[in-house]
């Protein structure tokens, strides 16, 4: 049976590239390994990428024709075919040998894209084919597990910094990641929180993804714990600083105080913080840093210090990194402003109640005090809501609306029975869960109008008593001491003065608007 093969391009005599490909060994070596000449381009030729080019493609026009041969010669190998099956042979070895000699044909520019163009597919294969990174980690990752660590990577700001310019939580979410790689339920702890601010952006108070995936961590956390024999590493100890740190940011400070004291025993069966400090560096500075967190956001004393901090001022960042303390944005140390305040109330008392005073002195207080009122006004005007992006505020607010209500108490009242009405009204406001703390700030009233030290240790051990209620208090604690003072300040008649009556003013709904 015949059958007729039509070729494009130049037409070849077939006898000779059958006698090609049946020829000697010696011949076929000699071809393919045939060396290729190099030709000189003298230097400023105009033609030199031209000809450089021309070099490349004969090049690969020669290992196209040399692997066509090979796969020529390897169908007409030794071995015995049967009779009908001659005919498809000889017609493979016709096809392969044209197949080279089509990509032989003088095309360079099309060669060298074909080339490049596999070469590209090649590695996407390779790379399409690698291992999945996300296969790493200590949890399977779905598509939407996927979007929730990119969320907390480039979405979550904690607590009331959404939008601060100035704050740059980068380094404090390099250190959680890596604390979450340690095993899964620290790594279900960052799914659960990037969960739960997606839900409160969206105006959801509870996200039920971010409850799974604390509930998960958790039941592990006990899972390990209940074997603490078998358990040597200090996956457990990273674990539960992060739930700690969890409950900071989306829970209530009773649920982080459990989870530090917890924390606290663990260390102690373990040798203490120092050991964990010199065995596991950064175990060690993630804990340090919800301890410092839970100090700066909750108004509260740190639990694992290896001494005594000099600056009473202020919270200390031993064993929190470096370059997390100077990322931090300003007024970050809820504790520092609390001792702030007091400070500046010692002094509002020396220079009103003297004197010997200066006017520059109280230009200066006047100042302080236009900026605390300027920062509860802006503070005021952003709406109030339940979500966590509130709560700093309402210790924030407590704190200027405490400066205000003692800038009245001094500069409206003299020393003596005009004073002690004052307290007296002061004192029936106070119910509920903020009784406590407001007798120890009447307390702390009380010192400054009688003129004790502020580094006294009367003084201080109030200051410190009030920082240990501020520990214990609830959300719904805070916001009930906040409105209390603001509804005194505004309207009671004890606040009387130029202050009260500015913030009337801006307290008073707006008067509807009368057509004319």
């Amino acid at each position: 049976m015949e059958q007729t093969i039509a070729l494009e391009g130049p037409v070849l005599d077939l006898a000779a590239c059958h006698s090609q490909g049946t020829g000697t060994t010696g011949k076929k070596a000699s071809f393919l390994h045939e060396p290729q000449g190099f030709e000189w381009i003298p230097h400023g030729d105009a033609s030199a990428r031209k000809r450089a080019r021309a070099h490349v493609t004969r090049g690969f026009r020669r290992q196209k024709a040399a692997q066509a041969q090979l796969l020529s010669s390897g169908s007409d190998s030794g071995k015995t075919h049967k009779r009908g099956s001659s005919i498809s042979s000889q017609e493979s070895a016709i096809t392969t040998v044209v197949k080279g000699i089509r990509a032989s044909q003088p095309c360079e520019v099309s060669d060298v894209d074909a080339s490049a163009k596999t070469l590209h597919q090649g590695m996407v294969l390779q790379k399409t084919l690698g291992p999945d990174p996300f296969a790493a980690f200590p949890v399977r990752l779905s598509p939407d597990k996927q979007e929730l660590l990119d969320h907390f990577f480039f979405g979550l700001a904690p607590l009331s910094f959404v939008g601060d310019n100035r704050a740059d939580f980068q380094p404090v979410k390099k250190l959680v990641f890596n604390m979450g790689l340690l095993g899964a339920p620290g790594f279900h702890v960052i799914l659960a929180a990037a969960a739960n601010d997606i839900a409160a952006a969206r105006g959801i108070l509870t996200s039920e993804d971010g409850l799974k995936h604390q509930r998960i961590a958790m039941a592990l956390v006990n899972k390990k714990l209940s074997q603490w024999q078998m358990d040597s590493s200090n996956e457990s100890l990273a674990s539960v600083a992060l739930l700690a740190g969890l409950e900071l940011l989306f829970g209530t400070p009773q649920n982080f105080n459990t989870h530090m004291d917890g924390l606290a025993v663990m260390l102690k069966l373990r040798g203490g913080i120092e050991c964990l400090r010199d065995q596991d560096p950064q175990v060690y500075s993630i804990i340090s840093w919800f301890d410092y967190a839970g100090s700066c956001n909750l108004v509260s004393r740190r639990r694992f210090e290896l001494g005594e901090y000099p600056d009473r001022l202020r919270s200390s960042p031993e064993g929190v990194p470096v370059k997390i303390i100077s990322s931090l944005p300003a007024g970050y140390d809820l504790c520092q402003e609390l001792m702030c305040t007091f400070d500046l109330l010692h002094t509002m008392t020396a220079v009103v109640r003297s004197a010997d005073t200066t006017v520059e002195q109280r230009l200066e207080i006047s100042d302080a005090v236009n900026r605390v009122d300027a920062v509860l006004y802006q503070s005021i005007c952003i709406p109030d809501t339940e979500f966590n992006r509130s709560r700093r505020r309402h210790l924030q607010e407590t704190l200027c609306l405490v400066t205000l209500v003692y800038a009245s108490v001094v500069s409206e009242y003299d020393e003596g029975p005009q004073t002690e009405i004052f307290i007296y009204r002061f004192e029936k406001i106070w119910t509920g869960e903020g009784r406590k703390w407001g007798s120890i700030v009447i307390g702390i009233f009380r010192s400054l109008l009688v003129g004790e030290g502020y580094h006294s240790e009367g003084f201080m051990g109030r200051v410190l008593s009030l920082v240990d209620v501020s520990t214990k208090l609830a959300w719904s604690g805070w916001r009930h001491i906040k409105e209390v003072l603001m509804a005194f300040f505004v309207w009671d008649p004890a606040c009387s003065g130029q202050l009260q009556d500015v913030w009337k003013e801006r307290m008073e709904p707006l008067s509807p608007l009368t057509e004319i």
